[in-house]
Order: C-alpha cells, then structure tokens, then sequence
C-alpha cells in the first residue's frame, strides 16, 4: 500500500515517558515512527488509535534532555494536521496500566449505543469496517484480514477521489477498480443494512438523516474534556456515497440495490450543503471542513429538496445533480 510521511519536531516535557499526540482527521492510518538513529534508546509505539487518530509514543525512561525531538511518521489516508499532545509523566501508568485508547473508549461507547439503535448500528458497522482507527479494535479481524482491508480502502478511496475530481472538471470519469475491492465494501454496506431491514427504502431515507443532521449524537466519554460527535459527516467524503453507488453499477454490483440507491446518495449531498449558511474554507474535495455543519436542515428546506428529486427519475438526471452540488459546494474556493 502507497503510503506518505509526515515530519514534526517534538519538546517532551523534563520527566515525561512518553506521549499521546492526538491529530484531527479520522482517517488516517499511522504505519510507523522513525526516531533519529542518534538516539538509539528512544523506542517507539505506533498505532491509530483514535478519531481523530493518535500515536503513543514512549521513550522507556524519564525524559533528561533539552533537545528537540524529531520524528517521522509514515500515514496512508488523510494528511495529518492540528496536533495536540498529553504528556505521560509516571512509567507505572504509561509502561504497565496504560490506559484505554481514545479509539477503545469511542468504540465501546459507539457500539454500546449500536446495541439499541437500528440506524446507529447500521452507521457504526460501516464506520467500524472502514476507519483506519477502528479496523484493529474488530475482533473478528486477523492481522492479515485487517491488512488487506487497508489495502482495499486504500485503493477504492483514491479512486473514488480521483473521480470526485474528474466529475468537478467535467473530464471523463477514471473506471480502473478491480471486482473485488467492489463486492468487499458493497458486502460491508449489505451488512450494515441487515440492522435496519425493511428494504432499501428504509436505509436511502437513514443515509438522508444521517446527511441531513438528524442522526447527530453526542457521546459522553469519562475523560474526554467534550462530548464525542458521532453519525454525522464532516467531510466532502459525503460525496463519495454517490460516486461508490455509480461505480458499483458501472461493475454490475449490488445491481439489486445501487440503481434504487442512487437517488438518496445524490440527495444526501443537497442535504449537507444545505446545512452550512456559509461554505468553509478548506480544501474541498479531499480533507474535512474546517467547520462543522450547523443545525439540521429546516423542515421547509428538506421538503424543498425532497420535491426537487420528486422530478429527477433518470441516472443522467442524478449525475447533472451530482455535477451540480459539486461546482456549488466549490465555487466559493
């Protein structure tokens, strides 16, 4: 798998053993850290661990010198940026209890709360299936398993934003994705839909909530200084939806569901555009906005999305809408 590095220069703290710097975007995929080879008593723990994800990093010893600490960090998936740390100050704790990960602790809670909700559940399998910083919390991955499914999302991401760009330039669309990264991740959304049941109807309108704002949640995690915001986009991978459905039906895959799909995927984009009263700055297509979205959308405004599709029947009609909320959401750039 293609991966970037990410360089940044550390100042641990007189003392410390390690620490947790923690990143904003949720997906990214952390593959390892390199310590400078002058220091070789420095060891280092890598992992995704969060959402936004995280490394640990620890030094074995209390931290003695003055000196900046410089490392490199190897990611696939989104660049990593905005980092914030928490220092580790007693060995004991950092070495022998470490404490439960930022991912553990919003797993755990998300599928306590999958447990009780349909739609939750429906959004949590998806999440768990495909964020970098869930794949090693799912117990019924090996560490092969967990691999190839990096590589797989790996792959279709970068296609599917690679098309997401084309379709905004007007170009002809990229088509060179193998069957079978298709049929794993159309698996991964029969699989969510399984919580929900009730026919595809039901999970077009969960995808509309879910853009639309409804489906928003805090968690209250013991330790996080705020509430965790869960099943609720953020990002213009909202878009990506709609461009998996179409290549899926450019494949003959999932051609039971796809085609009766599309519409809502289509949707769910007017729906989270609706949400902001100004576009964010920020790169539009590839990393998340630099603000969340505000409230959900207003009942009169759903209502007049929803009598906009009622006249679109046709996947050409969907794909001009599809154009349409791309160049709208991005003029202001």
């Amino acid at each position: 798998m293609s991966s970037s590095t990410y360089e940044m220069n550390l100042h641990p703290i007189a003392g410390s053993v390690g620490v947790e710097v923690s990143f904003s975007p949720s997906r990214t995929g952390f593959r390892d850290v390199e310590f400078p080879a002058e220091l070789p008593s420095v060891e280092g723990i890598a992992r995704s661990i969060g959402v936004g994800p995280s490394l640990i990093l620890g030094w074995g010893a209390p931290w003695q010198g003055s000196e900046a600490l410089p490392i490199t960090v190897s990611y696939w998936g989104e660049t990593p940026r905005l980092p914030s740390f928490h220092w580790q100050l007693g060995i004991d704790e950092f070495v022998d209890s470490p404490r439960p990960s930022r991912a553990q602790l919003i797993y755990d809670a998300r599928k306590e709360l999958a447990d009780t909700d349909p739609e939750h559940a429906y959004l949590f399998e998806l999440d768990r299936n495909t964020l970098p910083a869930f794949l090693p919390l799912c117990p019924e991955l090996t560490e092969e398993q967990r691999h190839e499914r990096e590589e797989l999302h790996s792959v279709l991401i970068e296609l599917l934003q690679c098309r997401l760009k084309e379709r905004h330039a007007g170009l002809s669309i990229s088509d060179a994705v193998g069957d079978r990264s298709l049929r794993h991740f159309n698996d991964i959304f029969e699989a969510a839909a399984a919580h929900v049941g009730q026919g595809l109807d039901t999970e077009g309108r969960l995808l509309e909530r879910f853009a639309g704002g409804l489906l928003r949640h805090e968690l209250s995690i013991p330790g996080f200084p705020k509430p965790e915001i869960i099943s609720e986009p953020d990002s213009f991978f909202v878009f990506l939806f709609a461009e998996f459905g179409l290549l899926c039906m450019d494949h003959n895959v999932g051609v039971d569901r796809w085609p009766q799909l599309l519409k809502s995927l289509v949707k769910m984009q007017s729906l989270y555009l609706a949400r902001f009263e100004q576009m964010p700055r920020g790169d539009w297509c590839l990393t998340r906005f630099d603000q969340p979205p505000q409230q959900p959308v207003a009942k009169d405004v759903w209502q007049a999305i929803d009598a906009d599709f009622a006249r679109i029947s046709t996947r050409s009609d969907l794909e001009r809408k599809f154009f349409t909320n791309l160049r709208g959401a991005s003029d202001c750039y």
